[in-house]
């Protein structure tokens, strides 16, 4: 955990300054960061990790007691191998996830009211111009950019580490079950 101070006051964001910087310095879609103000870059880093922590995270927070300003670190968490993630820190996956929020956020800083469903599709129709989303499984369209999601995915309560949309509800076979691949190979094994 970090801090960021904006107009003298101090705010805590997953990951640092300087992670950011370095992260940033590697990226290849970085206009939007480096075109940025020194504070447009802390609001942005503050915004990022406020978005994170609205999040259900699976596991609890570390210290109860105190208790901690952000949902990390947490304990009850694995990584995408199965492996118990440290308790003591913050995953570097949200420190990177926020990283990329925060260049989300520079580019509109709109997105979080905005969520993108370009790929959540589900029923496009013409007459009288239709056009419907799959939902995820808590009934809500996906919270995160993909770039963030892919890093933070196995995290997120109820998480199975897919990003594929589903449809819920659903309790018929598929009319494609069964098919014969319409003359598609099978690939490479």
């Amino acid at each position: 955990m970090g801090q960021v101070t904006i107009s003298g006051t101090a705010y805590d964001v997953h990951g640092t300054s300087a992670g950011l910087k370095t992260y940033m310095a590697a990226h290849m879609n970085s206009a939007a960061y480096d075109s940025a103000s020194s504070n447009n870059r802390k609001k942005a880093h503050v915004s990022a990790t406020r978005w994170l922590d609205r999040a259900n995270w699976q596991g609890q927070k570390t210290d109860l007691v105190t208790p901690q300003p952000l949902e990390f670190p947490r304990t009850g968490l694995t990584d995408k191998d199965g492996n118990a993630v440290d308790s003591a820190t913050t995953p570097e996956a949200v420190e990177h996830a926020t990283y990329e929020l925060v260049l989300y956020l520079l580019a509109d800083a709109e997105a979080t009211q905005s969520l993108d469903q370009g790929s959540n599709v589900k029923k496009v129709q013409a007459g009288s111009a239709s056009v419907e989303f799959f939902k995820g499984t808590d009934g809500k369209y996906p919270r995160f950019p993909t770039e963030a999601h892919e890093l933070i995915r196995y995290f997120l309560e109820g998480a199975s580490g897919l990003t594929a949309p589903m449809a819920p509800g659903v309790d018929v076979e598929s009319q494609f079950d069964g098919c014969d691949g319409y003359g598609l190979g099978a690939g490479l094994a």
